[in-house]
């Protein structure tokens, strides 16, 4: 089954440019930024901490997914090859 993809209608178009228009405006808005250390000043540090916190989600869950999830290939008994 071939999935189709639509244009967006109007609605959509419009629900986008609100939200970006939004999202562009609200930081210049509300001073809402407060210094939490030494980090906030180093450039792409937030970068950073989100690629590396992406990479330990990553790799903690294939660590759980083989400890619980795998199982061995016999696992509901002997298999039916006659080899």
């Amino acid at each position: 089954m071939k999935l189709k993809l639509r244009w967006p209608s109007s609605r959509g178009w419009l629900f986008a440019a609100v939200t970006g228009v939004a999202a562009l405006a609200l930081p210049y808005v509300l001073d809402a930024h407060v210094d939490h250390g030494f980090w906030d000043h180093v450039p792409g540090w937030w970068a950073w901490y989100g690629g590396l916190g992406c990479a330990v989600i990553v790799v903690v869950s294939k660590a759980l997914g083989k400890a619980w999830l795998q199982k061995p290939e016999d696992f509901y008994g002997e298999s039916d090859d006659a080899s």
